[in-house]
């Protein structure tokens, strides 16, 4: 007859601390992100190996501090991002490959009354977002620059800006004003006047007329305004082309001293002309409209090469992957100083004379890019929360999951927490003030493992039988992501915990008459529900499922556990009462682990596990887990459609 079995009742950590500390190593060591002798994946793995350690560190629980550090020690065991691990003074640690220490602080817990110092974010300029939807995209050149135009206009438009194309002239350019981007392609000009002021031109759509000139002159002798000849190329109907002389009228910055409003809030201004940017005077003037972050040119730029690097710059900010795509995969909005960095990645860096694109943010302000974007999500199934991570501004927005709307907690301009029920998954979308950020997919899994305990009880008797179910579902965000524009995307090492609707049941039968002991005789009933661990009077008839994800490696480990302590009895008959029967689900493919691979659409095939230990046989079987949401790393951005993005 089976004996009793002492089942411990899990205990969940309710105060977990993570510590990340450089290690005191010479100068240089380990300054290129990568391990010693060249190894290791750079500070893009280090720093999501430790965002994983953290998720970690917080889904683990264990009946005592010792084996809840001895799981981080296996999990730190099984990520190569960590070289060494050990356990000191009630503490599991790390070493990554730059040396980094990481330290789970499991030794001191501490309740927080309320009264504990603020926690200081870290400090992070080029966040904000345009306020305004309204913009302009002027294209001066005519047809010869359409192309550039036409294609800023379409990614602006495709993340929901309202996008005005004409305003070219003197007198829509004295009507500026609301705007949250302003761009214009144009001919421009720093020289310093005849009354010994420096003052930038900017030429406008107007022509030049010799004959009537009237409107204008008092604007031309005050320099307001001046005349631009220009030559360009025209083609002609045989193919050939023609040089055409235009004379048109050009703007000054006294012009738009004395006639700009005020642009919209955390707006962009980018002037893709000659020497906007040579000196800070146009730029000061679009600061004092209200203009927080200008884009120029330190000097004549060739054409061909500001016509490549303007449309590059709103792509990489706006996500668009329309200019200069990455052949691993769409990228997600990147800020403005990432942005400047991809352009030395792909050798846009400056023009064959020296010429660069400067952008420089007004004083005190914090604008960064012209969408929001996600980097990465964490799931805490136990406060049914989610955090998604990116740069979003600091103006609260909305968060969707599968299409409904979520409720949020907490709102900070690189970190959004989420109400999120169970069941919700899908696609999760950031939308401030109407500008939709890339999508990342929230994945699910959903699988009943069946499991059968038997005991053979000799004399040729029928076993005692113990059936049952394990239902469980989890979530996680398994994309693969960049932390910088143009690098191979990261496949993270994903830990989960299961949703509270996972639920369980075992179930006990079995009679047996000894032959030899007449009368007496050994009784198996009685049915158990396991709920999940933080449901609402969970009590000690529990189901417990957490693990880990490796999206490189493409393998899962579930820890698996149905325990009870209640609810089955073994009766003996004569006999001084029912002994209780825990729940078992056997040691699968080590402790209670399961170790299965993911197919190239992240599910998993079918499965059984079978234990033989003398008279008791365990196994436990399951049907293939096809998980809903799915990421997908290959769908592309058009112009009219929200995408996925690394």
């Amino acid at each position: 007859m089976l004996g009793n079995r002492v089942v411990s009742t899990v205990a969940r950590v309710s105060s977990l601390v993570l510590l990340a500390a450089g290690s005191l190593v010479p100068a240089g060591c380990g300054s290129s992100g990568g391990a010693p002798g060249g190894g290791g994946g750079g500070i893009t793995s280090r720093n999501a190996a430790i965002r994983d350690a953290l998720a970690a560190f917080g889904a683990i629980h264990g009946p005592t501090r010792d084996a809840e550090n001895q799981s981080m020690l296996d999990w730190f065991h099984k990520n190569p991002e960590f070289v060494d691990s050990g356990i000191t003074d009630g503490c599991a640690w790390a070493h990554c490959k730059d040396h980094t220490t990481v330290i789970m602080a499991n030794n001191r817990q501490v309740n927080d009354d309320g009264t504990r110092a603020a926690q200081s974010a870290p400090t992070r300029l080029a966040i904000e977002l345009p306020g305004p939807k309204a913009s302009h995209v002027i294209n001066n050149f005519g047809g010869g620059n359409a192309a550039v135009s036409n294609q800023i206009t379409q990614m602006l438009q495709g993340h929901g800006y309202t996008v005005t194309g004409a305003g070219g002239s003197i007198a829509s350019l004295g009507n500026l004003s609301g705007d949250g981007v302003f761009y214009i392609d144009s001919h421009g000009l720093s020289l310093t006047e005849d009354d010994g002021k420096d003052t930038y031109y900017l030429m406008t759509s107007d022509l030049y007329d010799s004959t009537n000139t009237t409107t204008h002159d008092a604007g031309l002798n005050s320099h307001f305004l001046s005349v631009l000849g220009e030559k360009h190329t025209v083609k002609q109907a045989d193919g050939t082309f023609k040089e055409v002389l235009n004379g048109n009228y050009a703007i000054s910055d006294r012009y738009a001293t004395s006639n700009w409003g005020q642009f919209g809030k955390n707006s962009f201004v980018f002037i893709n002309a000659c020497s906007s940017a040579k000196t800070s005077l146009f730029r000061n003037i679009c600061f004092a409209k209200g203009a927080t972050a200008y884009a120029g040119w330190s000097g004549d730029v060739q054409n061909t090469f500001a016509s490549r690097v303007a449309p590059f710059a709103f792509d990489r900010m706006l996500g668009a992957n329309k200019t200069d795509p990455e052949a691993d995969g769409p990228q997600r909005p990147f800020d403005y100083v990432k942005m400047q960095d991809d352009l030395k990645k792909h050798g846009l860096t400056q023009d064959t004379a020296g010429v660069a694109l400067i952008i420089t943010p007004k004083p005190g302000t914090d604008f960064g890019l012209l969408a929001p974007t996600i980097s990465y999500m964490g799931v805490d199934e136990g406060k049914k929360e989610l955090t998604v991570s990116g740069v979003f501004g600091t103006e609260q927005g909305k968060v969707t999951v599968g299409a409904t709307e979520v409720t949020v907690k907490g709102w900070g301009f690189n970190s959004i927490v989420c109400d999120l029920q169970p069941g919700i998954a899908g696609d999760v979308i950031v939308e401030v003030r109407g500008h939709k950020s890339n999508v990342v997919q929230l994945t699910e899994w959903k699988a009943r493992f069946n499991t059968r305990f038997e005991t053979e009880t000799g004399d040729g008797g029928s076993p005692f039988l113990q059936t049952g179910y394990l239902d469980v579902s989890f979530r996680a965000d398994i994309h693969s992501h960049r932390d910088d524009p143009h690098e191979k995307p990261f496949d993270p090492i994903v830990p989960f915990l299961e949703e509270e609707t996972s639920a369980g049941q075992f179930t006990a039968s079995g009679s047996h008459f000894y032959p030899g002991d007449p009368g007496f005789t050994t009784t198996w009933s009685g049915t158990v529900d396991l709920i999940h661990y933080y449901a609402k009077g969970a009590s000690q008839n529990t189901l417990t499922c957490f693990g880990g994800i490796d999206v490189k490696q493409k393998t899962i480990y579930f820890t698996l556990q149905g325990t009870s302590t209640t609810g089955m009895t073994s009766t003996d008959i004569p006999g001084t009462g029912p002994e209780t029967i825990p729940g078992i689900t056997g040691h699968l493919d080590g402790a209670s682990e399961l170790h299965l691979t993911l197919n190239d659409d992240f599910s998993i095939n079918g499965g059984v596990r079978e234990e033989v230990v003398g008279p008791l046989k365990f196994r436990m079987d399951w049907a293939k887990i096809t998980p809903t949401s799915p990421p997908d790393p290959k769908a592309a951005r058009s112009a009219s459609v929200t995408v996925r993005g690394h």
